[in-house]
């Protein structure tokens, strides 16, 4: 997961995405943003397999992700190759709905 900025996807685990955005990964901190949310965490990833945790807070329109919390925190595990990533897992406050997020690198973070 190299530093830069993503263009990243979140799905249901099953589902079409319910939402994209942007996140932008600067050493182990995350942060980013979509139509319903903003996203803040640290990540750590070795040898192609990535952790994260990230916190997303609701300012938008409503999504499956929150339920009827105002903010979520993400507990997620998955792989990491070169430009892009797919990570797994759920929020604390809604551990039965799997997330999938994707994300693919589309630039860097200073030109």
């Amino acid at each position: 997961m190299n530093p830069g900025v993503y263009l990243i996807s979140i799905a249901v685990q099953g589902q079409a995405p319910i939402g994209n955005g942007i996140a932008v990964l600067d050493g182990a901190r995350i942060h980013g943003g979509d139509k319903s949310g903003l996203y803040r965490g640290h990540y750590q990833e070795n040898l192609g397999r990535a952790t994260a945790t990230i916190e997303i807070v609701r300012y938008g329109m409503a999504s499956p992700i929150y339920g009827s919390f105002k903010s979520v925190n993400l507990t997620l595990q998955g792989e990491s190759k070169a430009g892009e990533f797919t990570l797994t897992g759920s929020a604390r406050e809604q551990p039965k709905v799997i997330l999938v997020i994707r994300g693919i690198w589309k630039m860097p973070l200073t030109p």
